[in-house]
């Protein structure tokens, strides 16, 4: 399991061609720009057709377009990348969390 900017991910072991932990590191300032971008949608869902909402809903699509070589190569699971939560995952399929990182 991995933290970042306060949230937490989890790095499945079918993906490891990429080397850990400097390949995440160099993803770090997008990821954590993602996370703030959805931080401020998540505030912002009240007002769903707000001109704000649509300005960060594009820095999403932006963003996770930026990360999709990235997401694809690591299979991260937790949200912002995909609708799971990493640690209720990790529970429900009694995933065995080798690792705790952060960074």
């Amino acid at each position: 399991m991995i933290e970042i900017a306060g949230r937490k991910f989890l790095l499945p072991d079918t993906h490891n061609d990429y080397p850990f932990p400097q390949y995440i590191i160099e993803h770090k300032e997008r990821i954590e720009e993602l996370i703030q971008v959805n931080n401020k949608i998540l505030k912002l869902m009240g007002k769903p057709f707000s001109a704000e909402m649509e300005v960060e809903a594009n820095k999403a699509k932006l963003l996770k377009h930026q990360l999709s070589v990235f997401i694809d190569k690591t299979a991260i699971i937790g949200f912002p990348f995909d609708s799971r939560d990493a640690e209720l995952y990790a529970i429900d399929r009694k995933v065995n969390i080798a690792l705790k990182f952060s960074i």
